[in-house]
């Protein structure tokens, strides 16, 4: 973790104590937070994610990280994995230094808001100090993050802009967008796993929108291909899959994100993913050297065959490598799809059936997919003693 000034003693203590406060009323405040914030700063919502204010999903995941921030703030190196994931999103969508006294200002406010009487002279002044602390941990990490991508050849920061090249129906609901930069510049490379935040103007919204996608193929191809799942009422998705077309612009981040393929250690892989969770996965899947000599195995839940993306390019990667398998979790499988001579099924995903897969204690895990899915395969992999385990979710960090 980055270099921390020391909260003192006093400070520690009084904001350990606020801890139960922040586990009952914390959402309260994120939320009340946002609120204040976008009142002062609406130009801010030209960064922020709609969908994710809308549902409240940004809220609580705010809430979390203030209640771990009070539980931890005598050890915060604790919470290191979580300031590396956040601090790579915050580059990508373009935070900078200036952003952080802006958010503290309103956070504060807000938690004097919701608290009233609660929300004593010590309590305030505790927890704006340790603000500081951490708004520092969080502006050092990220202006590391801007400088090698300034200093690295073909990179950026900010944003940069791209055409479309070609878009390809992988299933009922999802698509491949191929994309070169406009100035046909070359691409720098990524560490598979890694994602991109695209910024786009859509008609008739009065703000820019982002969303971060998984770039789902190799690095080297000469192109980025992203695989954007259409979600109902998805202002953005909607935008790409009904009214995107070759030759399109749109704005580009540089690469980002911590959850990334290691093989150096040659260790047993599975990776582990559902929806359009598999879309990291398939480009570290493509990545896999072809004479990795540890059992490789990708395990894919879905509805059925033709919900089921990209299976091919799964497929052909699997059987490059000298000792794979799959493990296809179809949810409402089509009778002719129930078995096949790479494609084995199961219904739903079990402890029996990754214990069966997974036989090797030491095995590194890469999971992905929708929060509820995410979160019973790390308990079901807990279970079965697999530890090493890698996870990411397209919601916000918590």
């Amino acid at each position: 973790m980055t270099t921390q000034r020391a909260l003192s003693e006093r400070t520690i203590d009084i904001v350990k104590s606020t801890s139960p406060v922040l586990a009952v009323h914390g959402e309260a405040i994120t939320t009340k937070f946002y609120q204040m914030l976008f009142e002062a700063h609406p130009e801010l919502l030209n960064m922020f994610n709609h969908t994710n204010q809308a549902t409240g999903a940004q809220p609580k995941a705010l809430a979390q990280a203030l209640y771990a921030a009070a539980s931890y703030v005598d050890k915060l190196e604790v919470l290191e994995s979580f300031v590396e994931k956040t601090a790579q999103k915050h580059a990508s969508v373009g935070v900078k230094a200036e952003h952080y006294p802006i958010v503290g200002h309103y956070l504060i406010k807000a938690m004097e808001d919701v608290l009233q009487e609660n929300a004593t002279p010590d309590i305030l002044e505790a927890w704006t100090e340790t603000y500081g602390v951490i708004a520092d941990i969080f502006i050092q990490a990220e202006q590391k993050l801007y400088e090698t991508k300034d200093e690295a050849p073909k990179e950026w920061t900010g944003y940069k802009d791209f055409k479309i090249v070609d878009i390809v129906q992988e299933s009922p609901s999802m698509k491949s967008f191929y994309l070169q930069s406009a100035d046909d510049s070359p691409l720098p490379s990524f560490l598979p796993g890694q994602y991109v935040s695209l910024r786009c103007s859509i008609p008739g919204e009065e703000y820019t929108h982002v969303r971060s996608y998984s770039l789902s193929d190799a690095p080297e191809t000469g192109c980025y291909r992203i695989t954007v799942k259409h979600e109902e009422n998805g202002i953005v998705s909607s935008y790409l899959h009904k009214q995107s077309v070759p030759g399109q612009h749109i704005e580009l981040s540089a690469p980002y994100g911590s959850f990334t393929l290691q093989t150096d250690d040659r260790k047993p892989i599975a990776f582990i993913s559902a929806g359009s969770g598999l879309t990291p996965l398939v480009s570290m899947i493509k990545s896999m050297p072809d004479s990795y000599g540890a059992p490789v195995t990708f395990i894919y839940a879905a509805k059925n065959h033709h919900h089921h993306p990209l299976q091919q390019e799964i497929s052909g990667a699997l059987q490059k490598l000298p000792i794979s398998q799959a493990l296809t979790l179809y949810t409402a499988p089509e009778a002719e799809y129930l078995s096949s001579a790479h494609f084995g099924t199961e219904t739903t995903l079990t402890r029996e059936a990754l214990q069966s897969a997974l036989p090797q204690e030491d095995t590194r895990c890469y999971v992905c997919g929708p929060p509820a899915f995410v979160e019973a395969a790390v308990f079901h992999l807990h279970e079965i003693g697999r530890h090493d385990i890698s996870t990411e979710n397209f919601v916000p960090a918590s």
